[in-house]
């Protein structure tokens, strides 16, 4: 059993990953309303989402824009090589790691089966 904001955490990581998050001008971001919306992220996590999503912003996980009024999210590109080794280890380090196992609620670690093995992937 993991802390559940621990897993939300690297699921989203990862979907942004799979989905080319990176950044950039046009299409490089996901909108905040879509960041729990399937694709590698349970919606039993809906209620937790945007607390993660914003520690991973405050420590340079993920950066953001706004467009339409609204946040749209990409993974840091400046930090490619430890977004890959957090999804490969599935776990971050440093006080990401301590800010989010904090939480009381705890969900089965096979959740982070959904995270790829295959480098190609990324």
């Amino acid at each position: 059993m993991l802390p559940r904001k621990y897993v939300v955490g690297l699921l989203i990581v990862n979907k942004l990953v799979q989905e080319n998050m990176w950044g950039g001008k046009n299409k490089g971001y996901l909108w905040s309303d879509d960041l729990a919306k399937g694709r590698g992220v349970p919606d039993d996590f809906k209620d937790v989402i945007h607390d993660v999503v914003n520690m991973l912003f405050l420590n340079d996980i993920l950066i953001n824009k706004q467009s339409q009024g609204k946040k749209k999210y990409a993974v840091n590109p400046a930090i490619r090589n430890d977004i890959h080794e957090f999804l490969d280890a599935r776990a971050f380090s440093g006080r990401v790691h301590e800010l989010l196992s904090r939480d009381t609620s705890r969900v089965s670690s096979r959740m982070l089966d959904r995270i790829s093995d295959d480098m190609d992937e990324y």
